[in-house]
């Protein structure tokens, strides 16, 4: 009875000191990713870039985001919470890879940036509400609301942080 009692003392106790591991690790693993850059800023951060209408890139993805001016429509936050599973994901298996040593923490963030990126031009291809007026189809040849020239789709980037910034949370 007592080698019975013995064994489950150190099995419970074996347990504990698992998630005991298990949470230091965690804990570990946020450290590499708070520690320089905390964040990863998707949108226009060459803002100052100006489109074939000499309206500058970062001005007109605004109005169209928050309809000023013109009908909303509503493409990086969107695009965000859209891909919030793709992206966690990743996030989880970069911040492993990086943990174990097997991948640099600059490189995680920038396949976590990319990917990001990828997404907001693949929602805004297929945004198609509100449509165009007729009259503006005719104008651009193209039924998509946010795309005319191309400049900018071709605009949207990512940057990594050092400062805390106003952020969509995708956990």
């Amino acid at each position: 009875m007592k080698r019975a009692q013995s064994f489950r003392k150190n099995t419970h106790e074996s347990k504990i000191e698992g998630v005991r591991d298990t949470y230091k690790k965690i804990d570990e693993i946020a450290d590499i990713f708070i520690e320089g850059v905390n964040n990863i800023l998707v949108g226009f951060p060459n803002g100052g870039q100006v489109n074939a209408d000499g309206d500058r890139i970062v001005d007109y993805a605004f109005r169209n985001e928050y309809g000023l001016g013109v009908p909303a429509r509503p493409f990086l936050k969107p695009a965000i919470l859209k891909s919030k599973g793709i992206l966690n994901k990743l996030i989880a298996k970069n911040m492993s890879l990086v943990s174990t040593g097997e991948m640099q923490k600059i490189v995680a963030m920038d396949q976590i940036g990319l990917l990001a990126v990828g997404q907001v031009k693949r929602y805004i291809n297929a945004l198609h509400y509100p449509p165009n007026s007729p009259y503006t189809v005719k104008q651009k040849k193209s039924a998509n609301p946010l795309i005319d020239t191309g400049a900018m789709i071709r605009a949207v980037d990512y940057v990594l942080s050092h400062t805390k910034h106003k952020s969509i949370d995708i956990e």
